[in-house]
């Protein structure tokens, strides 16, 4: 389901030799999801809970791709849009860490 997410994403943003906004996206979005279901669904997502590797691994797993975005990092650099490159790394860091932010903690 994840995989079919990204593809979705795909299809709906493009591709652009620019800025890679799928997988920024997906990556984003995945992010996102798991720290909703961690912070805000932590029994669901408990060690012994089948679920966690269902959407975790599986749902997560097939929307993000670190591997992807080191090509799309290296392609940047290899094609001479170093600073691109950098602005990108920044870029994906940054709106992992924004959203983790955004999440309130589960209160007990």
């Amino acid at each position: 389901m994840g995989t079919a997410l990204r593809v979705a994403l795909v299809e709906l943003l493009g591709t652009s030799s620019n800025w890679h906004w799928a997988t920024f996206a997906a990556n984003t979005i995945g992010t996102a999801t798991l720290i909703v279901l961690y912070m805000r669904a932590p029994a669901l997502m408990a060690p012994h809970r089948r679920w966690r590797a269902a959407l975790g691994a599986g749902l997560c797993g097939g929307l993000t791709t670190f591997s992807l975005f080191q090509i799309e990092l290296v392609t940047f650099a290899k094609d001479g849009h170093l600073l691109r490159a950098i602005g990108y790394a920044a870029a994906s860091v940054a709106a992992g860490l924004l959203v983790t932010l955004a999440v309130p903690a589960r209160r007990t």
